[in-house]
Parts: C-alpha cells; structure tokens; sequence
C-alpha cells in the first residue's frame, strides 16, 4: 500500500496548526509572503517519497522523541502547567528535529541530485532514504552551527496565531544575532539562538530584540538544566 510521506514537516507538528472548524492547516507561503490553508494530507506530501523502513526510523529517531517534547512545550503555552524545565537531551532533540528539516529540503536533496556520481544509479526512494539517513547521522558544518546554538521556548501572547512555514522554521537576524523560530502551535515555538548577544548583554536584551523582531509580545523561557 503507498505510503503517502510528509517530505519535510511531520504531520505530527502541522496538525496543531489546523483550524478547527476547516482541519485544513495554516501555513505560510514563503516562495509567494502569503498565509493559507491546505488539507495535512496534502500540505508537502508525496506518496512513496520514503520507504517504510525510512518512515519507521524518522518516527523513532526524531518525530516521536520531538511529539513527546512539543507537548509538554504546548501545555506550558497554553497554561496548563505553570512551570517548564528546558533540560539537556531536550535540546539535543530540539536540534536533532531542525537537523532533520534542513536535511529533508528541496535544496538538500537538489544539491546531492547535482554533485553525486551514483544518484543516477538509483530510484527516487532510495535517494530520498539514503539523503536523509546518511545527513542524519553523519556530523558536519550543520551540526557545527546548531552546537553553539542555545535552545529556549518561545511563547506567544498576542492576539495573533503563529503559522507554520512550509520548511518548517523562520530564520531571523536581529542586533547582529541569528534566530531560528520552529513553531510548535499556534501559540508557541521553540527559539534557537545561533550567535550570542555581544557581551554584557542579558536577558531582558535578548527579549527585547526579539520583540522587535517578531513586532508582538513574547516571552522567552530560558529554564535549562
């Protein structure tokens, strides 16, 4: 039976983006700066894209252990619990799941597609699997840069509902420092901040760039241990 593969965002995160009344998902356009909705089952989806081997082992190393993650990150953005622990291994799954968006990309597997000797040799599947398997587990200058990353929560308090990109992730610079914004849900995302503050700037700095950034009223959750 075909499977019908989400490409880049895992239906696990694009379905808390869905109206409620339509189930059709918010997403942002980015190729064309408009915001739409579309069906999950059609939003980045290509039957057979990936294997069933290759579902199985994206559930277990990265959808899975991230689900389990954004839905303690919701719980706390929607108040339900008062207080969250941004904890080691959390992080590392945090950047694990934003690894596993720039590896599944049409610039990623466009970029193998042109500069490899074999891919030719081999069915669409299998270069699908082997790109991903092989950018997951492999270290290298994406890893470089999202090491040096710090991870924290980002939640939302205005009036307006976060989107989805269809990639996944907004990338920002603001003051000379570099966000990316994974959104989880409407009302949260998490925030990896890829060059610190110049020194002897704080918290309340980095808060505050952020505000001018995203032009609303957020609150950054720094809780790590």
């Amino acid at each position: 039976m075909p499977i019908n593969s989400h490409i880049q965002v895992p239906k696990g995160v694009l379905k808390y983006f869905a109206d409620p009344i339509s189930k059709k998902v918010w997403y942002l356009d980015i190729q064309k700066g408009k915001i739409r909705k579309v069906s999950p089952r059609k939003l980045g989806c290509s039957l057979d894209y990936f294997s069933g081997d290759m579902e199985d082992f994206l559930d277990a190393n990265v959808e899975s252990p991230v689900s389990k993650l954004n839905k303690k990150a919701r719980d706390f953005c929607l108040g339900e619990d008062q207080t969250i622990t941004i904890t080691v291994q959390d992080q590392v799954t945090v950047k694990l799941y934003v690894k596993n968006l720039l590896v599944r990309s049409k610039f990623a597997l466009q970029s193998i597609l042109d500069n490899s000797i074999t891919a030719e040799l081999f069915n669409d599947q299998s270069n699908h699997d082997d790109l991903v398997y092989t950018g997951l587990v492999t270290k290298g200058s994406i890893d470089d840069l999202l090491k040096k990353g710090k991870v924290s929560l980002l939640v939302n308090h205005t009036e307006h509902n976060l989107v989805i990109p269809r990639n996944g992730f907004y990338s920002i610079i603001s003051q000379g420092v570099e966000y990316l914004i994974i959104p989880i849900s409407p009302k949260g995302a998490w925030m990896i901040i890829l060059q610190p503050a110049s020194q002897g700037d704080d918290i309340d700095e980095s808060t505050h760039y952020i505000e001018q950034a995203m032009n609303g009223k957020f609150i950054v959750q720094y809780t790590i241990t």
